[in-house]
């Protein structure tokens, strides 16, 4: 009976329940509280992977404009690996190719994949969080770009007060206005100019056209001169003499008063030193890339030097593929003025970039001389003195592999958006 008594008064005890109830409640709320933060962090790395797709392949389509090689893929690769601020979830290779059309590659599509651990040891979901995130660039336009300026801001960022440009089969922009002298011309396929016209307007030509941006902007981002490997100091003095200069970061004087610099195959960081060019030198370099680094003085002070004579690298491995197609690439942090004073420019076949400075053509031989180059893309572009550049010539038998991907044997052009 006594028992019976004791086990009624225990099943109507309720002193204790709650306690007994938080004990049980706590680790689910815990639990949901880790899934909601846990989720969070999921959204906020899927936004992140996005952009960082997105951003690759705009990059990369813009890039389109100047070339169609394995290099803009490997340029997208890169750059995407760069650009992983802010991800917390581990990052898979990216995957990246072209986007075909009947008529060629269009755009570029790039994937990005990546896992973020989960809690509960991976176990929920099994093996981590799956991330994935796709982006597709396409060109929008199909006349290739084979002059821009960049510069936004100022006065006459395209201005030929007495200068000829050539590109009857590709597009010229400024991202400002243009500035015509009297006895120039520009003869293109297209002339698309931000702001204003000074001048009489070209053919072809118009106002109100869209900010491009800078389609080599990757370019810099993902490349830096490294130590110096030649520090030697390099002097020519004799019409007849040639000094052959090896690929590498050079940190050292030249001077050349009379003969010869001639750069060997492959890409010459000039990071520091001087380039001293006298009245008697002659540059040149044939599968080779020049990048003029902010801590290198050019000087031009003995007047007009007599030869340029430049092709641009025609890939390879490391180096040579990354700058392939690149005849002469200048350091974004270079400000100021580049003036090419040089009496005859044979050849820049190959691209020309030059982000933040002024790139100044001045006269050469005589003004009718017509002087073939490729691309060029600068902060801004002053050509005078009745110099002529034929734009974008037709390089068919040429092994440099920027010509593939502008002027007669492009196959994309102008401004570019995402579709996904």
């Amino acid at each position: 009976m006594c028992v019976r008594r004791g086990l009624v008064r225990f099943a109507a005890d309720r002193s204790g329940g709650i306690a007994m109830i938080m004990a049980l409640a706590v680790p689910g709320l815990a639990i949901l509280s880790l899934g909601v933060i846990e989720l969070m962090h999921v959204t906020k790395d899927r936004d992140r992977l996005q952009a960082m797709a997105d951003s690759a392949a705009l990059s990369a389509a813009g890039q389109m404009r100047l070339a169609v090689n394995h290099q803009v893929l490997d340029r997208a690769v890169a750059m995407a690996l760069a650009n992983d601020q802010g991800l917390t979830a581990a990052l898979d290779r990216p995957t990246v190719r072209f986007i075909d059309s009947p008529t060629g590659p269009a755009g570029v599509e790039v994937t990005l994949r990546a896992t973020r651990p989960s809690f509960f040891g991976n176990l929920l979901p099994p093996g981590g969080f799956k991330l994935k995130a796709v982006a597709r660039a396409q060109q929008l336009g199909r006349t290739p770009l084979c002059v821009l300026s960049l510069s936004k801001s100022g006065a006459d960022n395209l201005y030929l007060p007495n200068g000829s440009i050539i590109a009857r089969a590709c597009l010229v922009q400024s991202n400002n206005e243009l500035r015509m002298g009297g006895s120039s011309l520009i003869d293109a396929a297209s002339i698309q100019i931000v702001k204003a016209i000074k001048g009489t307007a070209p053919t072809n030509s118009g106002t109100g056209a869209q900010v491009l941006d800078d389609p080599l902007a990757s370019m810099f981002a993902t490349s830096a001169a490294g130590p110096c490997q030649h520090t030697k100091d390099a002097k020519v003095d004799d019409d007849d003499e040639v000094i052959e200069v090896q690929p590498g970061v050079h940190c050292r004087k030249f001077d050349i008063e009379d003969g010869t610099l001639r750069f060997m195959p492959g890409v010459h960081h000039l990071k520091n030193g001087e380039l001293q060019l006298k009245k008697g030198a002659k540059v040149i370099g044939e599968n080779v890339t020049l990048v003029i680094w902010k801590g290198l003085k050019i000087d031009f002070s003995d007047g007009k030097v007599p030869l340029l004579d430049l092709t641009g690298s025609q890939g390879g491995a490391g180096e040579a593929g990354f700058w392939a197609g690149f005849a002469l690439a200048v350091d974004p942090a270079r400000g100021g003025d580049l003036t090419l004073n040089f009496n005859e420019i044979r050849r820049l076949e190959g691209v020309v970039y030059a982000p933040n400075t002024r790139l100044i053509v001045p006269g050469g031989i005589q003004s009718t001389e017509i002087t073939p180059w490729t691309v060029v893309v600068t902060r801004e572009l002053r050509i005078d003195g009745g110099r002529r550049l034929q734009i974008n010539a037709d390089y068919a038998s040429s092994s440099v592999p920027v010509p593939n991907g502008v002027g007669n044997k492009a196959s994309g052009g102008s401004p570019v958006h995402l579709t996904h």
